[in-house]
């Protein structure tokens, strides 16, 4: 199969009706060259937000993939991809593909990839609701997810450094066209130990795992593994002690008789003795008050009355709480 028409609307530097941007593809690679801003990236992205990559790279839309003139911002982008299928290709999307009148013209796929800017914000972001259906006027039932993935394409970016992005590693460029080749991903055999295999026969992981046995073999590789091991070796011994004795406290050697008479001050200040609470003021009883008042009368008023009179009383306030009074009582009686 491969991409036969691209049609793309209101995305960046394309508009609507006459001003959208149409692209004829023919099989065999493509090579799409133009001035700067001409619209060679948007090409590119949109064909990546409609089928989507299968690095997994989650693409979010800006304000500025909407196309503007004239001060206006259109509110919906629409990417039609359109697919020429071969006859044993079709069974995966027998239910997305679109017939010809005739029945003798071969089915196709389209692929409507469309966003639209509700007006809403959730989270303080623009909300827009995206949808991929199938049919040529995009009326077609929506593509599953596990179908979506038989469409996905592999985006290579472009390259700044040629050696490093090709050269050996799990991450380069090398890596990713390989991965994603299914004669290289769905060819060889895995690596067992324990079964005869031709190393020809391998798959790439295959050759991996077999590299990755060699290697645990060689000599070199083994003595600096057992110079780590008995490096390290200590460390975890180490490592198991502190942690046994934080874990069991029961295990933790316990004070001596002269450190249990003497301990830390800074541990009894910090951890055992409490703050000394400054003592509160007991109040008065009325009744002590009036003892005190009769047991030592003023002078003046024994001066001035007379032996078989008793010195005026003063009038005492009632407590508001009994209870409290018969506590107080029983205070100053003991």
């Amino acid at each position: 199969m491969y991409l036969s028409s691209l049609t793309i609307s209101n995305f960046r530097c394309f508009g609507d009706g006459e001003d959208s941007f149409t692209l004829r593809l023919k099989p065999g690679l493509t090579a799409i060259v133009g001035q700067n801003d001409a619209g060679k990236t948007a090409v590119v992205d949109a064909l990546r937000f409609a089928l989507g990559t299968t690095d997994q790279e989650w693409y979010r839309l800006e304000d500025e993939d909407f196309h503007r003139v004239a001060g206006k911002t259109s509110t919906q982008i629409t990417i039609q991809c359109q697919f020429a299928l071969e006859p044993d290709e079709t069974g995966a999307f027998v239910e997305y593909l679109t017939y010809g009148m005739d029945g003798k013209t071969a089915p196709s796929l389209y692929v409507n990839w469309t966003a639209q800017d509700t007006g809403e914000r959730r989270r303080g972001r623009p909300n827009r609701r995206v949808e991929v259906c199938s049919g040529e006027k995009g009326d077609g039932p929506s593509f599953a997810p596990e179908v979506r993935e038989l469409l996905q394409a592999t985006y290579l970016k472009p390259l700044r450094d040629a050696d490093q992005a090709l050269s050996a590693g799990r991450g380069s460029r090398l890596s990713q066209v390989l991965s994603s080749t299914t004669q290289v991903s769905n060819s060889g055999i895995d690596y067992n130990s324990d079964i005869p295999f031709a190393p020809e026969k391998l798959s790439v992981l295959g050759i991996g795992d077999l590299a990755n046995a060699l290697l645990e073999k060689q000599d070199g590789v083994k003595a600096a593994r057992n110079e780590v091991d008995t490096r390290v070796a200590p460390l975890n011994e180490e490592q198991k002690k502190n942690f046994g004795s934080i874990a069991n406290p029961s295990s933790r050697e316990r004070p001596t008789k002269t450190q249990a008479r003497n301990p830390s001050p800074t541990i009894r200040s910090t951890t055992l003795s409490p703050q000394p609470q400054p003592k509160k003021k007991q109040p008065t009883s009325p009744k002590r008050a009036t003892k005190s008042v009769s047991a030592k009368p003023s002078p003046v008023i024994l001066s001035s009355t007379p032996s078989h009179q008793p010195p005026p009383r003063k009038k005492q306030p009632k407590p508001d709480n009994p209870s409290a009074k018969s506590s107080t009582m029983q205070k100053t009686t003991r």
